[in-house]
C-alpha cells in the first residue's frame, strides 16, 4: 500500500454491484488508501486501483443463498462480520470509516468508538423501511434510524429520501446529496448495437430502445412496455440488458409469446458495471420506469444509475412523470415524462422521438450537456470528497 492514510468503507454486500461505491473509491483512491471490507457475496467482477484492499469476509456464496439461511446463521454470520470489520479498522489505523448500507454502519459505528475515536460517515442508498416485523433485518433497520445521529455526515441519492430519513432519525449533523451519476464521460464508446443484432439475425440499423438494470424485478414496468411494442414502429426493438428474476423472466416471456413479438425482444445478461457504458452506447431511448410500490421507488430521482448512465452517452430516457423527476429535470429538457403503467404514453414517447427529430435531438444535446456540467460523479462528490479529505489528511 502507498504511504497515504487509509480509509476503511464497509458494506454488507458485494461493492461490486453498487457503482457510487466503485466511483467513490476511484476518486478517493488518488489520495487515500482504501481498505473495502464487504460481505463475500458472489463472484468478485471489478478491478480496483493498486491502492485499494478488498477484504471480502466470510464463505462466498450468492446473495440468495445467504438470504435463505436459517435465522441463527444470519445472526452468527453478521456478529463475525462485525467483528472482522473492527480488527480489520483497528489494525490498519484507519482515520475514517465510509459505511454504505445500514449493516455495514453497524458495524462502522462500533469500530469509530473502539480504541482512537475515527470519523464515521453513512451512506444510505435506500431509505429504510422500517416494520414491526421481529428479524435481524429489521433490527439493524431500527438501530440504523436510532444510532444515526452519532455519525459525522450522512449522504443520500436523493434530497427527497434526505427528507424522510432525517425527520425520522432527527437528523442534525452534516448532510450530503450524492446523485449515482457515472463518472464524466469524455469519449462515449463504440456502439456494440450494430454488431450485436448483426449477429442475433437482426437488420443492425433497427433502432433499439433499452432497459438495463443489474437485478430486474417486476417493479420495473417491463410487462407495460412489451405490451407497448406492437404499437411502435416496426424497425424498433426492445432490448433487457441485467439479470432478471426467474419468475418476472416466465411472465415476460409468456407476453412476449402471446404478443408475437419473438423477434422484437432481445435478453442479454448482466454485465460488469465498467463495461455497461460500452452496451448501452448506441441506443436510441432508455427506460428508467419504475412502479411506485415503495418510499424508494417513488423518489427515485438522484438513485437511479441507469438514467445517468443514459445521459452520459446522449440518451434521452422515459422517466416517471413525478414531483421528483419533475423538480430534478425542470431546468434540463433531457428526458420524456410518462405514466409509468401506461403503455399508451410509452408507445406515443416511442414514436414521438422517431418523429419529432427536432426535439429528440435537442434532448441529446441537453442529456450531454447535464452530464458535463453537472450529473457526473466528480461533480457530485465534490463536497463530500472535500469533507472526507479534511477529516483523514487533517
Amino acid at each position: 500500500m502507498h504511504s497515504k492514510p487509509n480509509v476503511c468503507f464497509i458494506i454488507y454486500a458485494n461493492p461490486d454491484n453498487y457503482p457510487p461505491i466503485i466511483n467513490a473509491v476511484k476518486i478517493l483512491s488518488e489520495h487515500l488508501n482504501i481498505i473495502l471490507i464487504c460481505r463475500n457475496q458472489n463472484d468478485p467482477r471489478i478491478t480496483y486501483p493498486e491502492n485499494v484492499r478488498v477484504l471480502r469476509l466470510g464463505r462466498l456464496e450468492s446473495a440468495k443463498d445467504k438470504q435463505n439461511k436459517f435465522w441463527f446463521f444470519k445472526l452468527s454470520e453478521f456478529f463475525a462480520f462485525t467483528f472482522r470489520a473492527v480488527l480489520y479498522a483497528w489494525r490498519y489505523r484507519c482515520r475514517l470509516i465510509y459505511a454504505n448500507d445500514a449493516y455495514g454502519f453497524m458495524a462502522g459505528l462500533l469500530a469509530s468508538r473502539i480504541g482512537p475515536r475515527r470519523n464515521i460517515i453513512y451512506h444510505n442508498h435506500d431509505f429504510i423501511i422500517y416494520s414491526r416485523y421481529i428479524g435481524l433485518r429489521n433490527i439493524i433497520r431500527y438501530f440504523g434510524l436510532r444510532l444515526a445521529r452519532f455519525n459525522d455526515a450522512v449522504v443520500f441519492p436523493s434530497s427527497f429520501r434526505m427528507r424522510y430519513f432525517r425527520r425520522y432519525a432527527r437528523l442534525k449533523k452534516s448532510i450530503f446529496v450524492v446523485m449515482n451519476t457515472p463518472l464524466l464521460v469524455k469519449e462515449p464508446p463504440v456502439s456494440k448495437w450494430q454488431a450485436l443484432l448483426k449477429a442475433r439475425g437482426f437488420n443492425p440499423v433497427n433502432k433499439v430502445i433499452l432497459y438495463q438494470g443489474q437485478f430486474i424485478g417486476k417493479g420495473v414496468c417491463l410487462a407495460e412496455v412489451l405490451q407497448s411494442v406492437p404499437l411502435w414502429r416496426e424497425d424498433v426493438l426492445l432490448a433487457i440488458i441485467g439479470d432478471i428474476d426467474q419468475d418476472y423472466r416466465q411472465t415476460l416471456e409468456s407476453e412476449i409469446e402471446e404478443l408475437g413479438l419473438e423477434s422484437r425482444v432481445i435478453f442479454l445478461p448482466c454485465v460488469a458495471y465498467p463495461e455497461i457504458l460500452n452496451y448501452a452506447s448506441g441506443a436510441h431511448l432508455g427506460l428508467a420506469l419504475r412502479k411506485h410500490e415503495d418510499i424508494n421507488a417513488r423518489f427515485l430521482a438522484g438513485a437511479s444509475n441507469k438514467i445517468f448512465e443514459y445521459m452520459a452517452l446522449g440518451i434521452p430516457a422515459l422517466v416517471n412523470d413525478s414531483l421528483d423527476f419533475r423538480l430534478l429535470f425542470k431546468d434540463t429538457p433531457c428526458v420524456y415524462f410518462s405514466r409509468q403503467e401506461s403503455v399508451r404514453d410509452i408507445a406515443g414517447i416511442v414514436n414521438a422521438s422517431l418523429t419529432e427529430q427536432a426535439e429528440y435531438a435537442a434532448k441529446k444535446q441537453a442529456c450531454l450537456k447535464a452530464h458535463r456540467e453537472k450529473f457526473n460523479y466528480e461533480s457530485q462528490f465534490a463536497a463530500l470528497q472535500e469533507f472526507i479529505l479534511r477529516k483523514a489528511l487533517g
